[in-house]
């Protein structure tokens, strides 16, 4: 056995396998080389997603997953894969405000309530004592 990749595919059903020679150090003789051989074995169906997006956005993405290795498809994967594992959205999903849409749409619902209350101050410190509760 060589220090080189095998692979192997079959309908619905791949296996990969990664061979990784590691020298040690002059101690015992008989531990020259040990070869150490991980695979994977993926026996899901892939299927197909189609999106749309702006082609500015495209190439820009490309570009950056390219600086990481990566390409849009696995990029993707790990996207979708994320999503599974924490039940939602990996990453907080922010307003132009810098807030989450449930906070905007609070301030604006609080926003909406006090205009029809139709309360004013005189002055900011009476404004300072009702939010106080004074």
């Amino acid at each position: 056995m060589g220090c080189e990749n095998e692979r192997s595919y079959k309908s619905k059903c791949s296996k990969i396998t990664r061979w990784t020679r590691v020298q040690f150090p002059a101690s015992p003789p008989s531990l020259q080389c040990i070869d150490i051989v991980i695979t994977f074995v993926y026996n899901e169906v892939m299927t197909t997603i189609q999106i749309r997006t702006h082609e500015k956005t495209k190439k820009n993405v490309q570009k950056i997953l390219s600086e990481l290795g990566l390409d849009m498809s696995t990029a993707i994967n790990v996207f979708l894969v994320q999503i599974e594992k924490q039940g939602g959205i990996p990453f907080s999903v922010l307003t132009e405000n810098g807030m989450t849409l449930k906070a905007e749409r609070d301030l604006v619902a609080l926003a909406e309530e006090t205009r029809k209350s139709k309360k004013s101050y005189s002055s900011a410190k009476e404004l300072h004592d009702d939010i106080i509760g004074e």
